[in-house]
């Protein structure tokens, strides 16, 4: 009994340390494995925020009347893209930074593809904020950007593991977005 007991007792205490030892080894893979995916999220996270904020800022800068916007044609009168100086030329290289480091780091279609459409939009905006004799952005401008933004965003909260939300209800004034939540409220009851 003396000789099993001095035999297993090593043993046990080595399988305990080797075990122990595992799943040390294992916990910490797990940590690091849990840490990277963390960091690749918040780096998606920074990029879709980045090209979101460029993309509002030059809207921004176009929808006042004071900032000069201009477009050039190709010779054959199809292909138009606006031109800008200064401010509005900077802003737009902006997006088209944001959009190249948005395109490098995710890996989800839809978000490449909304973004891509979101894009469009800010373009289209500009060409028409151009084309507006006045200075001022028709509506049909404002109706294609925003769900273009929205569609975005939620593709973007899609691919962070977050919910969509409605952009409309927090981006309007009180009174309209009382009022869209109850239209949205009486279409989902239909």
């Amino acid at each position: 009994m003396n000789a099993f007991v001095a035999v297993m007792g090593p043993l046990v205490a080595l399988i305990g340390v080797w075990l122990g030892s595992w799943l040390t080894l294992r916990n910490e893979r797990q940590k690091a494995q849990a840490e990277q995916r963390h960091r690749e999220r918040e780096e998606l996270r920074r990029a879709y925020s980045r090209y979101l904020t460029a993309c509002r800022q030059f809207v921004d800068y176009l929808k006042q009347p004071a900032n000069p916007v201009d477009v050039i044609r190709s010779p054959d009168g199809r292909l138009v893209v606006p031109k800008l100086s200064g401010d509005g030329a900077a802003l737009r290289q902006a997006v088209e930074a944001a959009s190249a480091d948005l395109l490098m780091v995710t890996s989800s279609p839809d978000v490449a593809e909304q973004a891509r459409e979101l894009r469009v939009a800010v373009l289209r905006f500009a060409i028409d904020r151009a084309n507006s004799p006045d200075g001022i952005v028709p509506d049909l401008s404002f109706r294609t950007f925003q769900p273009s933004e929205q569609a975005f965003l939620n593709a973007a909260r899609r691919d962070l593991g977050m919910a969509a939300i409605d952009v409309a209800l927090w981006s309007t004034p009180p009174e309209l977005a009382r009022q869209q939540r109850e239209e949205h409220a009486r279409g989902r009851d239909s």
